[in-house]
């Protein structure tokens, strides 16, 4: 895979009228997005709308993306989610669809400290066994943008 460097562009949902997910429309946007010279695609990120799908339609979203990109650009599939075993099912996902890496938040309207924080990215680099971005905010902003790889993660004595 391609290094991860340069604009990766968080991406808008499209939705239908009826609230489903725009399959043509993603496609355009895919396609406006690379056309306009992004280096790599972001979907259900925190501009994504990602909290109001369900797990079809998450699954929708970044095969859509993937399938679209064809290669092109690497795309890194938003997995966040409050609750641990849903990371987990939506990453299996994105890994499944092809996505090149996911990305995650800590488990957001939990307050946690730094075990708690370090325990939910372990295990998702563990289980998941793919290109993990952690991505922790501080007051609203983002404060750190962390990759991992499985096999970078540091080992807890």
């Amino acid at each position: 895979m391609k290094k991860l460097e340069g604009i990766i562009a968080p991406m808008a949902t499209p939705l239908t009228r009826d609230e489903k997910i725009d399959d043509k429309t993603t496609r355009t946007l895919v396609d406006f997005l690379i056309d306009g010279g992004i280096d790599g695609l972001f979907p259900l990120g925190t501009s994504g709308e990602f909290a109001l799908f369900d797990r079809e339609e998450r699954k929708t979203v970044i095969e859509t993306v993937v399938d679209h990109t064809n290669g092109r650009v690497p795309v890194l599939a938003g997995v966040s989610d409050p609750g641990l075993e849903n990371v987990l099912a939506f990453a299996k996902d994105a890994k499944d669809a092809g996505a090149d890496a996911i990305v995650a938040t800590p488990p957001y309207y939990y307050a946690t400290g730094e075990d708690g924080l370090f325990n939910h990215f372990e295990t998702i680099a563990r289980k998941v066994n793919c290109l993990l971005s952690c991505i922790t905010f501080q007051n609203g902003l983002i404060s750190s943008f962390l990759q991992v790889s499985f096999s970078d993660w540091p080992r807890r004595s």
